[in-house]
């Protein structure tokens, strides 16, 4: 039995997703269990489905076991949203392997880049807080251009975040990546049956059956029954309103605890909301070459919700079960013996958690409340405790 992670969003799943899980199963793993973003996403937006219908994808196309990773670091940057994943897997206390995709293939490249941003976080040059865009500056500042030029792309950059996560834990889980088929993430381009996770929701959105070549029959079966229902595609624009509405009530002091604002941060924040008429045009006003566009959305969504720094300075509290298939079931029976944190199979149980633990769901409750109000009709308030984790056979369909 060889357990391998993944890390993922799966906004949607689509065949670059299908094809780093086969290559999973090529480097000998058993069991594939993934941590997996819920409704919000790492570059601030929302995801195309619910996390449940995401779930549903993923069991159906080779992942065994789907974890929530909380939203307190889906929201965070490369290096919390990677932490926060990383230390999710390591919690099952069973993970032999993770796997990754990036642009150059090899762990050994990643594995030096990380150790050369180790010695320079040991000797000052660089920050550990600082973004990866940050360290990536200070490697070539010290003389690691190689090491640089690595972290110019999206997915390397995320590897080399996932290595330093590793070794911050002392883990001796295998690192495994496989090189990235097909357009780079964001990108607007195709290549054969694969395009970046980005093209393909744009694609879903101008004309879904142009999605056919580059998902799996499986992701557009269960987008159009999302889309039947009113819950699909999902997109924030349909949550301007509701996101604006909150943003106007807060004021700087609370936009200075909010995870991702620093250096005065707040009150730029705050005057562009005064003036905003839409979350893209407050985003544009606060941009600069020093505060990204990304990490922007990411603010406003944190400050929406009520994510504050200290939120995701901590470590996950629990490991929330989202759904599984057979082979899931085999790899929770080994959790019960080496699981380092409780384990969720339904609401009732958070009652087993830390205080902290009910602070994180207690901000997934809100971030699936204002998620669901993009819903025709619009969803109500407490969908979290309703929604239960799915169960998976393949040939079988689906088990709610």
């Amino acid at each position: 039995m060889k357990i391998t992670g993944i890390i993922a969003e799966y906004n949607p799943f689509h065949n670059g997703h299908a094809y780093q899980i086969r290559a999973a199963g090529e480097n000998g793993a058993t069991h594939i269990v993934c941590a997996m973003s819920g409704n919000f996403t790492q570059r601030g937006d929302v995801a195309i489905m619910d996390k449940i219908a995401r779930t549903r994808c993923a069991l159906a196309n080779g992942a065994d076991l789907v974890l929530e990773l909380p939203v307190a670091y889906a929201l965070g940057n490369a290096g919390i949203f990677a932490k926060g994943g990383i230390e999710t897997l390591l919690a099952t206390g069973c993970l032999d392997a993770l796997h990754f995709g990036s642009e150059c293939g090899d762990t050994e490249p990643l594995r030096r880049t990380a150790a050369a941003i180790e010695h320079l976080e040991a000797v000052g040059a660089v920050d550990k807080k600082q973004g990866a865009q940050m360290r990536r500056q200070a490697l070539l500042d010290n003389g690691y251009a190689a090491e640089a030029a690595l972290m110019d792309t999206p997915n390397n950059l995320l590897a080399v975040e996932y290595m330093l996560a590793l070794r911050s834990a002392y883990s001796h889980v295998l690192p495994e990546t496989v090189k990235r088929a097909g357009s780079q993430h964001d990108s607007r381009l195709v290549a054969d049956e694969f395009c970046s996770a980005s093209q393909l929701r744009r694609i879903i959105q101008a004309d879904p059956a142009v999605a056919e070549g580059y998902a799996p029959k499986e992701t557009l079966d269960i987008l159009a029954d999302c889309k039947l229902n009113g819950r699909a595609p999902v997109t924030l624009s349909a949550l301007d309103r509701a996101i604006l509405s909150r943003l106007r009530m807060v004021e700087p002091a609370y936009l200075a605890r909010i995870a991702g604002v620093s250096e005065g941060l707040e009150n730029r924040l705050y005057e562009a909301i005064r003036q905003g008429r839409s979350f893209d045009e407050i985003c544009n006003a606060v941009k600069t070459k020093r505060y990204p566009l990304s990490r922007i959305r990411r603010i406003l969504l944190c400050a929406a919700i009520g994510i504050t720094a200290k939120d995701q300075e901590g470590s996950p509290a629990y490991i929330r079960v989202l759904g599984q298939n057979q082979r899931g079931n085999e790899i929770l029976r080994v959790m019960r013996q080496t699981a380092k944190l409780p384990v969720i199979l339904r609401t009732s149980d958070m009652a087993t958690v830390s205080e902290r633990g009910k602070r994180l769901f207690r901000l997934e409750n809100l971030a699936t409340d204002l998620y669901t109000m993009a819903y025709e009709p619009m969803g109500t308030c407490g969908m979290e405790y309703t929604a239960n984790l799915y169960r998976f056979t393949k040939g079988d369909g689906y088990e709610q």
